[in-house]
């Protein structure tokens, strides 16, 4: 029935376009089409401006409809091709390691709410500070923590509602491939991977300074050049580490510090609580760090 309204309305919005071309409407067809109208909507046509509405709602109707088929397509994408878990999630998160570990929790959502903001640059209302485009999320913790799935989750609530492509990479799968592809006489890949690095609207870099080993100064160069671009262009940044903000200097250089202190602001987000790595392998003694092999076939 809505698909039969919707061709009248269609019909007579035609037919009165056509009077404005000099066309002689065919009065007979149109008190038809109305009374049509009328009987399939239940509702009565007392003027023009009621086929305007009409014809307007259903031109919205349509809107919608393709910009709901879009946004669908548009997640299933980005969704098929994320290289993360599809379990890291907000909502599969253990909330009950410690107060601490909630806060950073429920802090990142409201940091995914307000990921434009961040982008564009705001003033704090409370001190008055005045921060510039793009911030530094600095996740740190120990092993099994949850790290990696914090960052993963906030990658899936910003995918989704802003509709944009992230990148969740290593530290050294970067730094190599880097190295790599500068090494070929064409560069076209290597300045490729480059604009995504430095474009692209999320940026997650994991296992930064891993197991607080200190990077080389090509390396904290590199990063820092990285980071810096990624300031000019007001993007936001989630860096992953074991070592603590007070370790940052002696681990990544001087140059790659300063370039870090170059964000406003930089967030720091302490991951605490039990390695739940450990408590997820069948056989393995959290307290020997031992395993106790199970012979196959048996459970």
């Amino acid at each position: 029935m809505a698909g039969a309204k919707d061709q009248l309305i269609d019909q007579i919005f035609e037919m009165v376009s056509d009077t404005l071309s000099g066309k002689k409407i065919d009065q007979d067809k149109l008190h038809a089409i109305t009374a049509e109208i009328e009987s399939a909507t239940g509702s009565k046509i007392n003027s023009y401006e009621d086929i305007q509405k009409m014809y307007a709602d259903n031109a919205m109707k349509e809107l919608k409809e393709l910009q709901d088929r879009e946004r669908k397509n548009r997640i299933d994408y980005l969704t098929k091709n994320c290289e993360i878990s599809s379990t890291w999630e907000f909502e599969n998160m253990d909330l009950t390691f410690s107060p601490e570990y909630r806060s950073n929790v429920e802090y990142c959502k409201r940091w995914c709410d307000t990921f434009e903001i961040q982008e564009k640059g705001f003033k704090d209302q409370n001190s008055g500070v005045v921060y510039t485009g793009g911030s530094l999320v600095w996740i740190y913790g120990d092993y099994g923590v949850g790290k990696s799935m914090l960052a993963g989750s906030i990658a899936h609530r910003i995918m989704r509602t802003y509709l944009i492509d992230f990148m969740f990479m290593q530290w050294d799968t970067i730094n190599n491939k880097l190295q790599l592809l500068s090494g070929f006489d064409s560069n076209r890949e290597y300045s490729e991977f480059c604009q995504q690095l430095q474009t692209n609207r999320l940026l997650i870099i994991d296992e930064v300074a891993v197991a607080e080993r200190k990077l080389t100064e090509t390396q904290g160069i590199r990063l820092g050049e990285l980071l810096r671009w990624r300031k000019n262009n007001k993007l936001n940044t989630i860096m992953i580490s074991n070592a603590s903000p007070e370790k940052l200097y002696d681990l990544v250089g001087k140059f790659c510090y300063e370039s870090i202190k170059n964000y406003s602001p930089v967030i720091p987000l302490k991951m605490v609580g039990p390695n739940r790595r450990s408590s997820n392998i069948n056989g393995f003694n959290d307290a020997t760090k031992s395993f106790t092999f199970i012979p196959k076939g048996r459970k």
